[in-house]
């Protein structure tokens, strides 16, 4: 299956080292590379853009390729530490989102093929297998602009968005999509809103209160095991234990990464077909 990861910085967070968020990220790509993988992206979002980043190349070939370098170097910026001469600084990044992709449909030499998926407003990660994708392109006349299953997840979001809330988009969106999803997103128009949603498949989010991160993976352990290896390396991160954001099967959960709220709701049940994919 593909992997979905990923980092938020809560508002008032504690780091101000750039080398541990850089280190995280770089690990956290590491330890979702698994076996097969045939492209690597991510996503850095922040209050005034956000740049994706992605190849048809493994993990472990990603973190050397000198775009990521360079935007890992130029985009995780932590602000400094709050003073009244330093306002807070509105354009660091504050939600990375990556994804390890296992090629379903669609060549990954096609980079439009690979995740982070931009649609419109709404640039979102995937795993999982959706069936019904060419179906829903035509009944709704949504320009289709790759050939991966997953983009058809955020073509309707994106599509529903333009009329009603976030939250009605998606669990309108899945009332057609059939097949397996554990998703995370962020829409252009709500840059500090990080969006996760579940049918069956896994993705665990945890939150580290001690310094106000944020950090998610398919697989939990490998969030976990990020964190303790930043912790061993660089010596000014002490992220403490994390609590454990419950969002089961069939919900989702919206956290407001300036607002430090947290919400959940219920999505439809859809078609699903799938077990884990």
């Amino acid at each position: 299956m593909c992997t979905i990861y990923g980092i938020g910085f809560l508002k008032g967070h504690s780091l101000h080292d750039n080398h541990a968020p850089r280190m995280l990220l770089r690990k956290l790509i590491e330890l979702n590379v698994g076996g097969n993988r045939s492209a690597t992206g991510v996503a850095y979002c922040n209050s005034k853009k956000i740049r994706v980043v992605k190849k048809d190349v493994d993990g472990e070939n990603f973190i050397t390729l000198p775009e990521f370098i360079e935007s890992s170097m130029e985009e995780v910026k932590m602000p400094l530490p709050r003073h009244p001469q330093f306002p807070d600084i509105e354009d660091t990044t504050n939600i990375i989102l990556g994804h390890c992709r296992l090629k379903t449909k669609g060549p990954a030499t096609n980079n439009l093929n690979n995740h982070p998926v931009v649609y419109g407003d709404v640039v979102g990660i995937h795993n999982g297998v959706i069936s019904n994708d060419d179906e829903l392109f035509s009944k709704y006349g949504i320009p289709r602009r790759a050939e991966v299953d997953s983009e058809a997840i955020f073509a309707l979001i994106n599509y529903y968005s333009r009329n009603v809330s976030i939250e009605l988009a998606i669990q309108t969106a899945m009332e057609d999509i059939q097949g397996s999803l554990a998703c995370a997103m962020v829409h252009r128009k709500y840059p500090n809103l990080l969006w996760l949603f579940r049918r069956n498949n896994p993705c665990t989010l945890y939150k580290y209160d001690k310094i106000g991160l944020l950090i998610w993976a398919t697989r939990a352990v490998n969030a976990y095991d990020a964190v303790e290896h930043t912790e061993k390396v660089v010596p000014s991160f002490s992220a403490g234990e994390p609590d454990v954001i419950n969002y089961p099967a069939m919900s989702g959960v919206c956290i407001d990464v300036k607002r430090v709220k947290i919400r959940t709701f219920d999505i439809k049940p859809g078609g699903c077909r799938f077990g884990f994919a």
